[in-house]
C-alpha cells in the first residue's frame, strides 16, 4: 500500500470511526466534506501530515511550542484583545485555532502552514512557491531573533484586502449585531438566548462559575452558560462547546461572549513521544492566547480540559486565491511573524513553568531559556532557505495522494 493511503488508514479514519461511535452525524458531516473538496481534507489532515514529517523531515531540529495546525484557514481578523475606554477591542489579524498546540521541532509549523498554501494554490510554479518559502522564513526567523533579544519585530505592510477586513471589523455596529443573535438583554439581566442551536446545561454552568471564580478575572462576573448543539468546525467534530456570557468590569462595563470547547490531547502528541519540554501534565496547562485574547485560558475538569476563549464577531479570513504574488509573498511574511510571535510566547511559558527544562543530549535536563532556545532556532532556520520550499511542495503532493486514497478508502 503506497504511503499515502497507509497513512489515511493509520491516522485518519480511526479518528472517523471513533467520531461515528460518539456524534454519527458530525462523522457523515465531515466525511462528506472532506471527500468533496481537497482544501478540507488538508485542513482535516493533520495526522497524514504529521506522519509525513516525522517520517520524512524527523525531530532533530531546535523545539517550540508550536500552534500545531497552522494550516491557512488558522488565520483571521480577530477582536478578542483588552477593551478601550470605548467598550472595544482593536481587531488584529492573528493565529485563530490552536487546539493542537503542542511542543514540535520549529519547522513543522512552516511546514503546515506552507504545504496547505501549495496544495490549494497548485497554479504557482515552483521556482515562485520557493520565493514565497523563502520570504516566509526570512519573516519568521528575523522576528523570533528581535524577541528573544528584548525587541519588537518590523512589520510587513499589509496585503491587499487585509486592511479592509481589519477597518470592517472595528466597526462597533458588527460587534452588538453578532453580540445579539446569542443573547438579550443589558447588563446584569443579560441572559443567552435559548434556541436550537443553544441548550441548558446546569452541569456545566457550576463548573465554569467555579473556573472562572478561582481564575485571574475575579471582577468579571458569568451570566449564563449554554451547550452548543450544532457541529463545530472540521477539526473540532464532535468535541462538547457551550458560551458563556460575562460581564467585564468598567467603565465602561461591557459583556463579552466566550467559548468553552473540549480540550482533549494534540494531535501532534501521538507523533512527538520523546518531547524535551516537562511532563504531559504540565503541558496540558500551557496555552497561548489568539490575538491578545484577555480572557484566553484552560479550565481543568475531572475528565477533561477545556480551553475558553473570546467568540468575538471579526473572525474574518482573506480571501488568498484573489492575491497576485506579490500580495502572497506578504501574506507569507505576516504569517511567519505570526508563527514567531507565538513560538517565543510559548517557550517563556514552557520557561515559567514549575517543570520549565530543557533535555539536551549531552549536558542533561537544564533550566530551560526561552530566549536561547528561541535564538537557537532561529539560528537554525538560516541554513533551511533551500530546503523548506522542496518540503512544503512534497507535503503537499503528499496530501493530494492522501486526498485520493480517502477518496478511494471510503468510497
Amino acid at each position: 500500500m503506497p504511503k499515502a493511503a497507509c497513512d489515511v488508514a493509520a491516522h485518519l479514519l480511526p479518528d472517523l470511526q471513533v467520531l461515528d461511535t460518539l456524534h454519527p452525524e458530525a462523522a457523515r458531516r465531515k466525511l462528506k466534506k472532506m471527500r468533496g473538496d481537497t482544501a478540507v481534507f488538508v485542513r482535516g489532515a493533520l495526522g497524514v501530515a504529521a506522519a509525513w514529517m516525522v517520517r520524512e523531515i524527523g525531530v532533530r531540529d531546535a523545539w517550540v511550542w508550536a500552534v500545531g495546525d497552522p494550516h491557512l484557514g488558522n488565520f483571521a481578523v480577530l477582536a478578542t484583545g483588552p477593551r478601550d475606554a470605548g467598550g472595544r477591542s482593536a481587531p488584529r489579524y492573528a493565529i485563530s485555532d490552536i487546539d493542537d498546540e503542542h511542543p514540535a521541532p520549529w519547522r513543522w509549523d512552516l511546514l503546515r502552514c506552507l504545504s496547505s498554501l501549495a496544495a490549494i494554490h497548485e497554479r504557482i510554479k515552483a521556482k515562485d512557491f520557493d520565493r514565497l518559502a523563502e520570504a516566509c522564513l526570512e519573516s519568521w526567523s528575523t522576528a523570533l531573533d528581535s524577541l528573544a533579544q528584548g525587541r519588537e519585530p518590523a512589520l510587513p505592510a499589509l496585503p491587499l484586502g487585509l486592511a479592509g477586513l481589519l477597518a470592517g471589523a472595528a466597526g462597533e455596529a458588527a460587534a452588538k449585531r453578532h453580540l445579539a443573535a446569542v443573547a438579550k438583554g443589558q447588563g446584569a439581566a443579560a441572559r443567552l438566548l435559548r434556541d436550537s442551536d443553544l441548550a441548558d446545561d446546569p452541569q456545566a454552568a457550576a463548573f465554569f462559575a467555579a473556573a472562572i471564580a478561582e481564575a485571574a478575572w475575579p471582577a468579571h462576573r458569568l451570566l449564563d452558560v449554554a451547550r452548543r448543539t450544532v457541529p463545530a468546525g472540521i477539526s473540532s467534530l464532535g468535541r462538547r462547546r457551550w458560551y458563556l456570557l460575562v460581564r467585564e468590569p468598567g467603565p465602561p462595563a461591557s459583556l463579552r461572549l466566550v467559548e468553552a470547547k473540549e480540550r482533549p490531547p494534540s494531535v501532534l502528541a501521538r507523533f512527538v513521544p520523546c518531547c524535551p519540554f516537562p511532563p504531559t501534565a504540565t503541558l496540558g496547562r500551557i496555552t497561548v492566547p489568539m490575538g491578545g485574547d484577555s480572557f484566553h485560558a484552560v479550565a481543568e475538569g475531572a475528565a477533561s480540559n477545556y480551553l475558553l476563549r473570546t467568540r468575538c464577531h471579526a473572525r474574518d479570513q482573506l480571501d488568498v486565491e484573489s492575491l497576485d504574488l506579490d500580495g502572497l509573498e506578504l501574506l507569507v511574511r505576516w504569517q511567519g511573524l505570526l508563527l514567531a510571535g507565538f513560538h517565543w510566547q510559548g517557550l517563556r511559558e514552557l520557561g515559567r513553568s514549575p517543570t520549565g527544562a530543557i533535555t539536551d543530549t549531552y549536558l542533561g535536563a537544564k533550566p530551560l531559556d526561552a530566549n536561547a532556545q528561541a535564538r537557537r532556532a532561529a539560528s537554525e532556520a538560516a541554513a533551511a532557505s533551500d530546503d523548506l520550499g522542496g518540503q512544503a511542495r512534497d507535503l503537499a503532493a503528499h496530501l493530494h495522494e492522501a486526498h485520493r486514497a480517502f477518496r478511494k478508502l471510503t468510497g
